[in-house]
């Protein structure tokens, strides 16, 4: 019998078409992307999804805030955009802002802000893992963990930071997640600019390390808004795989994009049914009335 595991995609496309069935234990995946293609909401996105399957995990978040993933997340279970002022609420938002609240309160995730030492990093999941068994690991981004060592080039010191990183994962017998940034060398590019290996910033070890790289690649933000077979690329996007060593290569199958609720399957499942009873919160649309801000307090 296949193994069930906690850690599965979010997105049921990939799953389906046998790009990604699971994030094993002791993979280390790395999610690659230049800004604005939406690597933020597809780790929001693995982090929700794997909540819902009961999977406890740490997320070490450098870039954002705990407030900032709080409100990131309310907004893509609401639709109100966490990235403009949150006031003149209807009493309706306020109702789905709380109902979220109360859900992301209750992930099994242990969010840390206030590190970037890899040291403190690694004692840091030891000990959650003590307190009680951890399914995965998720940070974001690798480059900004320091080893603390003086006098060491970036390209050394990322290599140390991936080697220990993918380590731990084999010792807690863990996925992890690692969002990474790509050099400006995508941008100078001419063509389509859909990232390669040879992308990646700061050392050739974190290609060696990882196991799964992911590059979630929108065509429309560089101004491309047709394919060559003139199908609309608005609002919709590709999750690349461009290393798989346990699933193997795929060609990357379109799926949606949206600003504020980020990835989404367009792909019809002729296996999806609705089970009655079920309490996982909807996603709710709200008006375009409210306006948050990402370092304004939550209205409650």
């Amino acid at each position: 019998n296949e193994v069930e595991y906690k850690c599965k995609p979010s997105l049921k496309t990939l799953i389906r078409h046998g790009h990604k069935r699971a994030y094993e234990p002791g993979e280390f995946v790395l999610i690659m992307a230049r800004p604005g293609m939406g690597k933020t909401h597809f780790i929001l996105d693995e982090l929700d999804n794997f909540s819902r399957n009961g999977a406890r995990g740490v997320f070490i978040s450098m870039d954002m805030s705990k407030l900032q993933v709080q409100k990131r997340m309310i907004g893509k279970l609401t639709g109100i955009n966490p990235a403009v002022t949150w006031t003149g609420l209807f009493d309706a938002e306020i109702q789905a802002i709380e109902t979220a609240t109360k859900y992301i309160d209750s992930w099994p995730v242990v969010i840390v802000e206030d590190t970037v030492n890899l040291a403190e990093i690694i004692s840091l999941v030891h000990a959650e893992n003590y307190k009680s068994p951890i399914d995965y690991l998720c940070v974001d981004y690798i480059q900004q963990i320091k080893t603390g060592e003086k006098r060491v080039t970036e390209e050394k010191e990322i290599g140390d930071v991936s080697g220990a990183l993918k380590h731990l994962g084999k010792i807690l017998n863990i996925p992890i997640l690692a969002v990474c940034q790509l050099s400006r060398a995508v941008e100078t590019r001419g063509g389509s600019k859909r990232p390669q290996l040879s992308d990646l910033r700061g050392s050739g070890k974190l290609e060696q390390d990882a196991t799964v790289v992911i590059a979630p690649y929108r065509a429309e933000y560089y101004g491309i808004i047709e394919d060559e077979n003139g199908n609309s690329l608005v609002g919709k996007g590709e999750i690349i795989f461009l290393k798989n060593q346990n699933d193997g290569l795929f060609q990357p199958k379109i799926v949606g994009f949206d600003g504020i609720k980020g990835w989404y399957d367009i792909e019809a499942d002729p296996f999806e049914y609705h089970e009655q009873g079920k309490t996982l919160p909807h996603i709710i649309t709200i008006p375009a009335g409210a306006r948050p801000d990402l370092n304004d307090e939550p209205p409650w």
